[in-house]
């Protein structure tokens, strides 16, 4: 099955990569969530990430921050809520 969209939520518990450590919006973080969220499921794995950027949409609300990076298959946004959890929408190449 092939999509033009998905969207994944994870907990910050699901996210075993960080090993204890607080997620920091950078590209490694995000590339790992992404992986997380997408590598086993029908979108399959993701590689060659590129064109990374991170913003504070509302400057001084933390909870506001989204990261957008670009891979082969598609495109990338993740965010965040103030349960804990990660959004990771995905938009294919078209």
């Amino acid at each position: 099955m092939s999509y033009d969209t998905k969207s994944v939520t994870l907990h910050i518990d699901d996210m075993d990569f960080l090993k204890g450590q607080e997620f920091d919006w950078s590209l490694s973080h995000v590339e790992a969530t992404i992986k997380k969220a997408f590598d086993s499921t029908d979108v399959g794995p993701v590689t060659s990430f590129k064109n990374f950027g991170m913003l504070e949409i509302v400057p001084g609300t933390s909870y506001s921050k989204a990261a957008y990076v670009e891979a082969e298959k598609g495109f990338f946004i993740l965010s965040g809520s103030l349960t804990e959890h990660f959004i990771v929408n995905y938009a294919r190449w078209d």
